[in-house]
Protein backbone atom coordinates (compact mmCIF):
# COMPACT_ATOMS: atom_id res chain seq x y z
CA UNK A 1 0.00 0.00 0.00
CA UNK A 2 2.84 2.34 0.25
CA UNK A 3 3.27 4.48 -2.62
CA UNK A 4 6.51 4.47 -4.63
CA UNK A 5 8.75 7.16 -2.65
CA UNK A 6 12.09 7.95 -1.07
CA UNK A 7 12.68 6.25 2.39
CA UNK A 8 12.74 8.24 5.50
CA UNK A 9 16.53 9.92 5.90
CA UNK A 10 17.49 7.94 3.03
CA UNK A 11 21.31 8.76 1.62
CA UNK A 12 22.71 6.98 -1.22
CA UNK A 13 26.17 5.70 -0.88
CA UNK A 14 28.32 5.44 -4.02
CA UNK A 15 30.74 2.68 -4.39
CA UNK A 16 33.59 2.43 -7.42
CA UNK A 17 32.56 -0.24 -9.69
CA UNK A 18 34.85 -2.34 -11.29
CA UNK A 19 37.58 -3.09 -9.66
CA UNK A 20 37.87 -7.15 -9.78
CA UNK A 21 36.72 -9.35 -12.84
CA UNK A 22 34.89 -11.74 -12.18
CA UNK A 23 33.75 -10.32 -8.35
CA UNK A 24 31.03 -9.05 -7.05
CA UNK A 25 30.31 -5.74 -7.74
CA UNK A 26 28.32 -2.95 -4.61
CA UNK A 27 27.86 0.05 -7.27
CA UNK A 28 25.63 1.40 -4.36
CA UNK A 29 24.00 1.13 -0.33
CA UNK A 30 21.29 3.33 0.31
CA UNK A 31 20.28 3.66 3.98
CA UNK A 32 17.34 4.82 5.27
CA UNK A 33 15.70 4.70 8.97
CA UNK A 34 12.27 5.13 10.04
CA UNK A 35 10.74 7.19 13.43
CA UNK A 36 10.76 3.84 15.31
CA UNK A 37 14.67 3.93 14.54
CA UNK A 38 14.14 1.12 11.87
CA UNK A 39 17.54 1.35 9.78
CA UNK A 40 17.84 -0.17 6.64
CA UNK A 41 21.01 -1.41 4.69
CA UNK A 42 20.27 -1.77 0.32
CA UNK A 43 23.35 -3.16 -1.14
CA UNK A 44 22.95 -2.98 -4.41
CA UNK A 45 24.91 -5.17 -5.90
CA UNK A 46 23.51 -5.83 -9.86
CA UNK A 47 26.26 -8.97 -11.13
CA UNK A 48 24.57 -10.77 -8.12
CA UNK A 49 21.00 -10.86 -8.42
CA UNK A 50 19.85 -13.41 -6.31
CA UNK A 51 21.41 -14.95 -3.27
CA UNK A 52 23.15 -18.07 -3.75
CA UNK A 53 25.13 -20.31 -1.08
CA UNK A 54 28.50 -19.20 -1.98
CA UNK A 55 27.37 -15.33 -1.36
CA UNK A 56 28.71 -14.00 2.44
CA UNK A 57 27.62 -10.00 2.84
CA UNK A 58 29.41 -8.47 5.99
CA UNK A 59 28.14 -5.11 7.17
CA UNK A 60 30.25 -3.47 10.08
CA UNK A 61 29.05 -0.88 11.87
CA UNK A 62 30.69 1.90 14.19
CA UNK A 63 28.29 2.48 16.14
CA UNK A 64 29.34 4.77 18.83
CA UNK A 65 30.95 6.92 16.04
CA UNK A 66 34.60 5.96 17.78
CA UNK A 67 37.26 4.04 15.73
CA UNK A 68 38.85 3.73 19.75
CA UNK A 69 36.35 1.63 21.07
CA UNK A 70 35.70 -1.32 18.31
CA UNK A 71 37.23 -3.71 16.21
CA UNK A 72 41.03 -2.22 14.57
CA UNK A 73 40.80 -4.33 11.83
CA UNK A 74 37.71 -2.62 10.96
CA UNK A 75 37.80 0.79 11.78
CA UNK A 76 36.45 0.31 15.12
CA UNK A 77 33.08 -1.53 14.55
CA UNK A 78 31.55 -2.42 17.66
CA UNK A 79 29.07 -4.96 15.67
CA UNK A 80 28.70 -6.80 12.55
CA UNK A 81 25.81 -8.23 10.69
CA UNK A 82 26.12 -11.06 8.74
CA UNK A 83 24.05 -13.34 5.71
CA UNK A 84 25.71 -16.57 4.84
CA UNK A 85 23.90 -19.42 3.63
CA UNK A 86 20.10 -17.92 3.88
CA UNK A 87 20.42 -16.68 7.53
CA UNK A 88 21.60 -13.67 9.25
CA UNK A 89 23.70 -12.81 12.48
CA UNK A 90 24.41 -9.73 14.77
CA UNK A 91 27.96 -10.21 16.03
CA UNK A 92 29.02 -7.82 18.79
CA UNK A 93 32.96 -6.39 19.10
CA UNK A 94 34.02 -7.95 23.06
CA UNK A 95 37.27 -6.42 22.97
CA UNK A 96 39.12 -9.79 20.95
CA UNK A 97 36.43 -10.89 18.15
CA UNK A 98 33.03 -10.41 16.83
CA UNK A 99 31.15 -13.33 19.26
CA UNK A 100 27.60 -13.77 20.41
CA UNK A 101 26.50 -14.15 24.20
CA UNK A 102 23.35 -14.52 26.59
CA UNK A 103 23.90 -10.44 27.32
CA UNK A 104 23.71 -9.40 24.23
CA UNK A 105 20.69 -8.08 21.76
CA UNK A 106 18.32 -10.42 20.91
CA UNK A 107 18.63 -9.32 17.28
CA UNK A 108 14.82 -9.74 17.31
CA UNK A 109 14.33 -6.96 14.73
CA UNK A 110 17.10 -8.35 12.09
CA UNK A 111 15.76 -9.22 8.68
CA UNK A 112 16.58 -9.41 5.03
CA UNK A 113 15.54 -9.89 1.75
CA UNK A 114 17.41 -10.44 -1.31
CA UNK A 115 16.71 -8.73 -4.90
CA UNK A 116 19.63 -7.57 -6.67
CA UNK A 117 21.63 -7.39 -3.48
CA UNK A 118 20.47 -7.41 0.33
CA UNK A 119 18.33 -5.13 2.14
CA UNK A 120 18.92 -5.67 5.79
CA UNK A 121 16.81 -4.43 8.87
CA UNK A 122 17.73 -3.45 12.21
CA UNK A 123 16.76 -1.64 14.82
CA UNK A 124 18.85 0.83 16.35
CA UNK A 125 18.14 0.19 19.92
CA UNK A 126 20.21 -3.34 19.03
CA UNK A 127 23.41 -1.31 17.52
CA UNK A 128 23.28 0.50 21.56
CA UNK A 129 20.49 3.46 20.26
CA UNK A 130 23.24 4.54 17.67
CA UNK A 131 21.87 8.08 16.51
CA UNK A 132 25.21 8.57 14.20
CA UNK A 133 27.29 5.57 13.03
CA UNK A 134 30.14 4.61 10.67
CA UNK A 135 29.93 1.71 8.18
CA UNK A 136 31.37 -0.47 5.49
CA UNK A 137 30.47 -3.41 3.66
CA UNK A 138 32.24 -6.50 2.07
CA UNK A 139 30.84 -8.89 -0.19
CA UNK A 140 32.47 -12.01 -1.00
CA UNK A 141 31.68 -15.15 -3.66
CA UNK A 142 32.97 -18.41 -4.25
CA UNK A 143 33.12 -19.38 -0.88
CA UNK A 144 33.33 -23.73 -0.87
CA UNK A 145 32.70 -25.95 2.07
CA UNK A 146 35.71 -28.03 2.80
CA UNK A 147 35.34 -31.98 3.96
CA UNK A 148 35.34 -30.87 7.20
CA UNK A 149 32.54 -28.30 6.56
CA UNK A 150 34.14 -25.46 6.77
CA UNK A 151 34.24 -22.30 4.63
CA UNK A 152 36.81 -22.55 2.21
CA UNK A 153 38.15 -19.34 0.46
CA UNK A 154 41.04 -20.08 -1.44
CA UNK A 155 38.87 -19.19 -4.85
CA UNK A 156 36.81 -17.03 -3.70
CA UNK A 157 36.39 -13.03 -4.88
CA UNK A 158 35.31 -9.91 -3.02
CA UNK A 159 33.92 -6.35 -3.39
CA UNK A 160 34.46 -3.63 -0.11
CA UNK A 161 32.57 -0.63 0.00
CA UNK A 162 33.40 1.90 0.39
CA UNK A 163 37.10 1.17 -1.33
CA UNK A 164 39.88 0.21 1.49
CA UNK A 165 41.44 3.43 2.32
CA UNK A 166 38.72 5.67 1.82
CA UNK A 167 37.72 4.79 5.75
CA UNK A 168 33.95 3.81 6.12
CA UNK A 169 30.71 5.69 5.23
CA UNK A 170 29.17 8.27 8.11
CA UNK A 171 25.25 8.17 9.08
CA UNK A 172 23.02 9.84 10.80
CA UNK A 173 19.59 8.38 12.24
CA UNK A 174 16.99 10.86 12.35
CA UNK A 175 13.82 10.62 14.10
CA UNK A 176 10.62 12.45 14.98
CA UNK A 177 7.40 11.45 16.97
CA UNK A 178 5.14 9.17 14.57
CA UNK A 179 2.30 11.14 13.08
CA UNK A 180 -0.49 10.38 10.72
CA UNK A 181 -1.20 12.79 8.16
CA UNK A 182 -4.06 13.65 6.08
CA UNK A 183 -2.76 12.56 2.11
CA UNK A 184 -6.56 13.13 0.36
CA UNK A 185 -9.81 14.36 1.91
CA UNK A 186 -12.89 14.29 -0.50
CA UNK A 187 -16.25 15.22 0.70
CA UNK A 188 -19.54 15.54 -1.68
CA UNK A 189 -22.43 18.31 -1.57
CA UNK A 190 -24.82 17.30 0.98
CA UNK A 191 -28.25 17.16 0.18
CA UNK A 192 -30.95 16.64 2.15
CA UNK A 193 -32.31 12.75 1.69
CA UNK A 194 -29.63 11.40 0.37
CA UNK A 195 -26.50 9.84 1.90
CA UNK A 196 -23.36 11.76 2.53
CA UNK A 197 -19.97 10.39 2.12
CA UNK A 198 -16.80 11.75 3.40
CA UNK A 199 -13.19 10.30 2.52
CA UNK A 200 -9.79 10.82 4.01
CA UNK A 201 -6.30 9.14 3.65
CA UNK A 202 -3.71 8.87 5.90
CA UNK A 203 -0.64 8.29 6.08
CA UNK A 204 2.58 7.67 7.87
CA UNK A 205 4.89 11.12 8.47
CA UNK A 206 8.07 8.77 7.91
CA UNK A 207 7.90 6.79 5.51
CA UNK A 208 4.56 7.80 3.74
CA UNK A 209 2.99 4.27 3.69
CA UNK A 210 -0.44 4.99 3.34
CA UNK A 211 -2.88 3.10 6.49
CA UNK A 212 -4.98 1.16 5.13
CA UNK A 213 -6.96 -0.60 8.06
CA UNK A 214 -7.41 0.98 11.82
CA UNK A 215 -9.88 2.25 14.00
CA UNK A 216 -11.73 5.52 12.19
CA UNK A 217 -14.47 7.21 14.07
CA UNK A 218 -16.48 10.11 12.76
CA UNK A 219 -18.16 12.88 14.26
CA UNK A 220 -20.71 15.65 12.31
CA UNK A 221 -23.60 17.56 13.21
CA UNK A 222 -26.49 20.43 11.19
CA UNK A 223 -27.31 22.99 12.96
CA UNK A 224 -26.28 21.76 16.31
CA UNK A 225 -27.42 18.23 16.32
CA UNK A 226 -25.45 15.20 15.83
CA UNK A 227 -25.88 12.95 12.89
CA UNK A 228 -25.13 9.28 13.48
CA UNK A 229 -22.93 7.90 10.83
CA UNK A 230 -24.26 4.88 8.68
CA UNK A 231 -20.91 3.55 8.37
CA UNK A 232 -17.22 4.24 9.51
CA UNK A 233 -14.11 2.52 7.35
Amino acid sequence: SAPLRAAANQVTFEDSTGETAEAPDITSVVTSNTNAGLISFKINIPNRATFTEDILVNVDIDSDNNPATGDPETLGADYAIQLYRGSADLFRWDGSSFTRSATDPPQSSLVFSYAGGPTIRISAAELGNSTTLNFGAIVITGIKLDQNGDPDFSTARADIAPDAGHGLWKYEVKTAPLRLVARKFTAGTPRAGTVYTARLSAARNDTGAVLVSGKVTCKASVGGRPLRARTQR
